[in-house]
């Protein structure tokens, strides 16, 4: 298995502390790949490490983007967001430059869990060369002021396309899944068995 998160097995907090068991559980051919300082790791499940340089003006607006943007909104709180669009295209140009890297991963260890927000486009992005599973365990907000719509669609786009989401609490999920039905319509959302569908136009 391939793990992705923003933060690697040093950094504080509960999800750094699940994610180090759950790759202390995979076998030697497990890796994980996380972002420290300019460079992005790739730890492999015999402890060792291969380093990709990053762009240090991308991981920059990347973080900026993900701050002064997405953590307001995601958490319901848009009167503190402020966006740029150089951070966006930033977000979206981070996650390319780390989707290129994981496109080249062993095509028999290429199924992802991918853990973080700051990663939200990388199943779209994947979707032609690998599955992709994701634990969404921050909020998707309740309502989405109009100015954000197109962002959020964006990250969701991005999700829609991994093979499983899982949500913290059964409100986000529902959250997530009023977004798509209101604002994505080429995708069709069944509560019945909790799954979002494309919609076939042929």
């Amino acid at each position: 298995m391939q793990i992705l998160s923003y933060r690697g097995p040093s950094a504080p907090g509960g999800v750094s502390s699940a994610v180090t068991q759950i790759f202390e559980q995979e076998n030697s051919s497990s890796e994980w790949w996380f972002i420290e300082g300019e460079r992005l790791i790739c730890r492999s499940g015999e402890g060792e490490d291969a380093h990709y340089a990053l762009d240090s003006n991308l991981i920059e607006n990347h973080y900026k983007y993900c701050n002064n943007f997405l953590w307001p909104v995601l958490h319901d709180l848009p009167q503190f967001a402020h966006y740029s669009e150089q951070e966006r295209l930033c977000y979206k140009a981070f996650n390319s430059a780390i989707s290129f890297r994981l496109r080249n991963v062993d095509e028999d260890n290429n199924a992802f869990f991918v853990n973080d927000y700051q990663f939200a486009l990388i199943p779209n992005l994947l979707k032609n060369s690998a599955e992709s599973f994701v634990f969404w365990h921050i909020p998707w907000p309740k309502y989405v002021r109009p100015e954000h719509v197109d962002a959020m669609t964006e990250l969701a786009l991005g999700l829609l396309h991994a093979n499983v989401v899982g949500f913290h609490t059964d409100e986000y999920r529902q959250n997530f899944f009023n977004f798509v039905s209101d604002h994505i319509h080429q995708f069709s959302v069944q509560l019945a068995d909790k799954t979002i569908r494309l919609i076939d136009r042929t």
